[in-house]
């Protein structure tokens, strides 16, 4: 007695209806726009103003110098406030507040 064969069936992908897709899209859409509204309106601090003072230093052979100290101090004060080294390229920085209520708060 010879069994018969079980037809082979084609595996297709099931389409979404409509009535399961639009309140899942919906829903989705709503999150999104929770979410985004309210990291919008948090509000992040604001980075302190700032001014950056930069140079090199050279030498008398017109090369650059390194380890050389150089101070920063405002205009009219005898005392400088800022100390810095150049580096291997005789570039130095210094980052300091900006505007004058930054050097008076310091002061």
């Amino acid at each position: 007695m010879k069994r018969k064969k079980k037809p082979k069936t084609a595996i297709t992908p099931r389409r979404v209806s409509a009535r399961i897709l639009r309140p899942l899209v919906l829903a989705c859409l709503t999150l999104f726009l929770t979410i985004n509204s309210s990291l919008q309106g948090t509000e992040q601090p604001k980075p302190a103003a700032y001014a950056l003072i930069f140079g090199t230093v050279w030498g008398p052979d017109d090369r650059p110098m390194y380890g050389v100290e150089v101070k920063i101090r405002v205009a009219g004060e005898k005392k400088a406030r800022w100390a810095v080294h150049s580096n291997h390229l005789g570039e130095f920085e210094q980052r300091i507040p900006g505007g004058e209520a930054g050097l008076r708060a310091l002061g």
